[in-house]
């Protein structure tokens, strides 16, 4: 198999959505709930917090996967106060997508933590428009010419982040020269790598 179709792209879209859920045209999408809430920047804010930590509605609760989440916990994230966000989780409960949406978000961990502590480290690649076609092709076609194999990649979604970064975990070391040429990819503003933490206990 390719090198290209090993890698496992995982996009935190707006969905940090379950694995399990299967989901139809009839689910909604961060665009859609991103309207519902545009004329109201605070629950706005709220939703986009939820979102980008995964932190799920259920019943009349907040969870991190399993974890219970104080609803001033949210409040302080959003930088809003704590009736703000009890209206978002009103009008998720009170509103049938909203609450399939919020329901199956789920947090998880991505190589920019878990590669630290096994293999090489990782490799961030930071770009200046998300949207640019064939971006993410010509980086991974120059991967692939260098023999070196990906372990983990992760191509973030750009709603809440204007320069959202490309993460990837290299199954060896990847050379000075190799970064260099990713570096002068066009709409690539920066290349940094991080190597694995040391146990010093």
């Amino acid at each position: 198999m390719h090198l290209i179709e090993q890698i496992h792209i995982r996009i935190r879209l707006s969905t940090n959505i379950h694995r399990g859920v299967e989901l139809s045209a009839e689910h909604p999408t961060w665009d859609e709930v991103e309207k519902h809430f545009r004329n109201h920047p605070k629950r706005l804010l709220v939703a986009q917090t939820m979102v980008k930590n995964g932190i799920s509605v259920r019943d009349d609760s907040l969870y991190a996967n399993e974890i219970k989440v104080p609803f001033t916990s949210i409040a302080k994230a959003a930088n809003v106060d704590r009736r703000s966000v009890i209206i978002t989780i009103e009008e998720i409960k009170r509103i049938p997508s909203l609450k399939f949406f919020f329901k199956y978000l789920r947090s998880e961990v991505t190589p920019r933590e878990s590669g630290l502590f096994s293999g090489p480290g990782i490799v961030e690649i930071s770009v200046a428009n998300a949207s640019q076609a064939g971006i993410l092709a010509k980086i991974t076609s120059e991967i692939a010419r260098s023999g070196i194999s990906i372990r983990y990649l992760v191509a973030q979604t750009s709603e809440f982040n204007p320069s959202p970064p490309l993460i990837f975990q290299p199954a060896s070391s990847i050379p000075k020269q190799l970064l260099e040429t990713i570096g002068k990819i066009e709409g690539v503003v920066s290349v940094t790598t991080y190597r694995k933490f040391k146990n010093e206990t």
